[in-house]
């Protein structure tokens, strides 16, 4: 393969590039190159046999191109690299020619000396041919499988993107109907209040101006009788006749009489009543779940037939670290949790070569060594001479040697301790002993740790007995940081940082603690990080990271791909997760920190 922009003048003494790149043939008269629309060449050959539904798609960059109507040999041909070719094939003639016209000088004649020569000479020629033979067929073979392959996950990517937007646009759809139908049964419902408010306050006013207007006149009636008594009472003289007394009395005891009894107002008072209430939020509330669908395919080698899908290997794909680590979900074990097994704030976990889990607390200066989640041993490393506790055990890992390797801030310092915590001792910092505080840890096959430190914003580097380099410092660049948490080795001799507070983690070179890459972003989706403080690497390279603030833990591919997120689901829901681990079976040990215990996913 190559383009006329990307041909040089030097090219033309390299034979490879004067060969197609699919069929490994030299290209000339009976293979003329041929240059698709997107710069690539191959020999005409080859474009014949890869043109499908009159397309050809570009083994190298995978675009399609219409073949032109009068076939593959109206693409433009390559003309740099014909005239590479003629320059060669002139070369080689005046080489030829050149051998031709000089006189051998005389050689020592061996009976069997052009026999072996020509035998040798056929024999390598056998071999070559052989050779390219293969080449080809794996050539021809990892182009088929793996193009097929990428196609396929396109076209799964695509078919995922439009069931996206259609759920999207379904759930969008069904909770506007439901957000536009209470909208209106709202409208309904304050319109009728509205009116069954005004009817009622009518009739209750109407009935108010009644009963002001007969107060009035009851008013008025009494005014004139105390009027007609109280000038009696000033003169002594009846203002009337007896029978106009007689009658007035009469009149204010019908009246007195008619008020006992008090009188009876009728007016409707508004009961709303919201008693399915409760029962529309619940439905409300719960409607709609989403589930996910494993849709697997296989691509079938082109050369070899299908394998029996009962048999083993059918099940590779199943077996991939991705497809194993996406179906993690609930909890499958639990530590911590029994009365005599109990964890206060665990902080970092590791498997110990038997299978054993040993966890360290923040809470304490004390390792609990599980044989299971109904058993448990603890020992005590070092001698705490702190007048506050803050940070009891941070980090553990297993050495080389079989010994466990255990920092603790408190004590600003590592111990290198036996399994059974009887004999240890303490490794060497540059450091001074109130400046170093030692948080995650990971141990080369060689026998050299890497320690991050808190305090001081680097990772240290150990031997056996003591700090022999360092790397990184105080900021937010590539290559600095802010609170070194989790360590961790990749299978090729990377170290993974997680830098808490720069809410990423960085990678560097295992040998000379060069900066090499980094990822993740403050946030709280997927890829974003929030304070990571645990980091983890299984033996094919894919990565755990415990994330504090975000409650859970966010799985890697070894090239920092985001693909999976565990939080637990309801009771083993993580609350700032702390140490992470894997397991020699793939398991995902967990510090779920404020829940005081260890959680294997």
């Amino acid at each position: 393969m190559a383009s006329e922009s990307d041909l040089g003048s030097d090219v033309c003494d390299s034979a490879s590039l004067l060969d197609c790149a699919v069929c490994f043939e030299r290209y000339g008269n009976n293979r003329k190159p041929k240059l698709l629309p997107c710069e690539h060449t191959y020999c005409h050959v080859c474009l014949h046999q890869m043109r499908m539904n009159n397309v050809i798609k570009c083994p190298d960059c995978r675009e399609e191109h219409l073949v032109p109507p009068g076939g593959v040999t109206e693409f433009r041909p390559n003309l740099t690299m014909i005239k590479f070719l003629e320059q060669d094939n002139m070369k080689r003639r005046k080489q030829a020619a050149k051998a031709k016209s000089q006189d051998p000088s005389p050689r020592e004649w061996h009976p069997h000396a052009s026999k072996r020569s020509t035998g040798v000479s056929k024999e390598i020629q056998d071999l070559l041919s052989t050779l390219r033979v293969s080449i080809k067929e794996v050539h021809q073979s990892s182009g088929a499988v793996f193009g097929d392959t990428i196609n396929k996950i396109q076209g799964e990517r695509a078919a995922l993107s439009n069931k996206y937007e259609a759920t999207k646009s379904t759930i969008k759809r069904r909770l506007e109907a439901i957000a536009k139908a209470a909208n209106q049964r709202k409208e309904e419902l304050l319109n009728e209040l509205e009116k069954s408010y005004k009817d009622s306050r009518a009739l209750l006013t109407a009935q108010e101006d009644e009963y002001k207007h007969e107060k009035v006149l009851y008013e008025g009636f009494c005014k004139e009788l105390s009027t007609t008594v109280e000038e009696f009472r000033k003169t002594g003289e009846a203002p009337t006749t007896i029978d106009e007394l007689e009658r007035h009395i009469h009149e204010a005891q019908s009246k007195a009489r008619s008020l006992h009894p008090g009188k009876e107002i009728s007016a409707e008072r508004l009961v709303f009543n919201d008693d399915h209430c409760e029962n529309i939020l619940s439905d409300v509330k719960a409607w709609g779940n989403l589930n996910t669908e494993l849709c697997s395919f296989r691509i079938p080698h082109p050369s070899f037939p299908e394998v029996d899908p009962g048999s083993p290997a059918s099940d590779a794909a199943v077996g991939s670290p991705v497809y194993h680590y996406t179906n993690k979900g609930e909890a499958v074990r639990t530590y911590g949790n029994e009365p005599d097994a109990r964890l206060n704030s665990p902080s970092c976990v590791a498997e110990l070569p038997n299978g054993d889990i040993a966890v360290g607390s923040a809470m304490s200066y004390d390792i609990s060594i599980f044989t299971s989640p109904h058993h448990k041993r603890s020992f005590r490393v070092g001698s705490p001479e702190v007048c506050q506790f803050n940070d009891g055990i941070t980090g553990i890992c297993m050495s080389p040697t079989g010994r466990l390797y255990v920092s603790s801030p408190d004590m600003n310092a590592i111990f290198s301790s036996t399994l059974d915590g009887k004999t240890y001792y303490q490794l060497q910092t540059v450091a001074a002993d109130s400046e170093f505080s030692p948080r995650g840890m990971a141990c080369t096959p060689s026998g050299e740790l890497y320690v991050s430190d808190w305090a001081n914003h680097v990772v240290r580097v150990f031997d056996m007995s003591c700090e022999i380099w360092q790397f990184g410092r105080r900021g937010s660049k590539p290559g600095e940081f802010k609170r070194p948490s989790g360590v961790a080795l990749t299978p090729d001799g990377e170290v993974i940082v997680a830098d808490c507070y720069n809410h990423r983690i960085q990678v560097f070179d295992g040998r000379t603690g060069q900066f090499l890459r980094l990822f993740g972003k403050e946030g709280s989706a997927m890829g974003d990080l929030k304070r990571p403080g645990g980091v983890a690497v299984d033996v094919k390279g894919y990565i755990a990271v415990s994330e504090r603030l975000n409650n859970r833990v966010q799985l890697f591919t070894p090239k920092g791909q985001p693909f999976k997120l565990l939080s637990g689901q309801g009771q083993d829901q993580l609350n700032y997760p702390l140490g992470v681990a894997f397991s020699r079976d793939n398991e995902i040990l967990v510090c779920d920190s404020r829940n005081d215990r260890l959680q294997v996913f």
